[in-house]
């Protein structure tokens, strides 16, 4: 099992899975995230994914966000509020 985490949604996944995790944005617990070549547009993150993102950036008011609206706010296209 290895360790990945994806803003602050960590999982436990198999060995064959790494790869289909990191072409989600996760990366291995551990490793510096700057390392990683592969990017993910945030269009293909699930909206709970989206959310735990806006939470680790310090967003305010993201909870009632549909997954456009909170797109949107994470590529700072929008202000606060949805």
């Amino acid at each position: 099992m290895v360790k990945m985490r994806l803003a602050n949604v960590e999982r436990e996944v198999q060995e064959n899975q790494v790869s289909r995790f990191k072409a989600k944005g996760y990366h291995i617990v551990g490793e510096s995230v700057e390392n990683t070549e592969e990017k993910v547009s945030l269009a293909e993150l699930k909206l709970e994914e989206l959310k735990a993102m806006a939470k680790e950036r310090g967003l305010q008011n993201y909870s009632s966000c549909n997954k456009e609206e909170l797109l949107a706010r994470l590529a700072g296209e929008a202000d606060d509020g949805c």
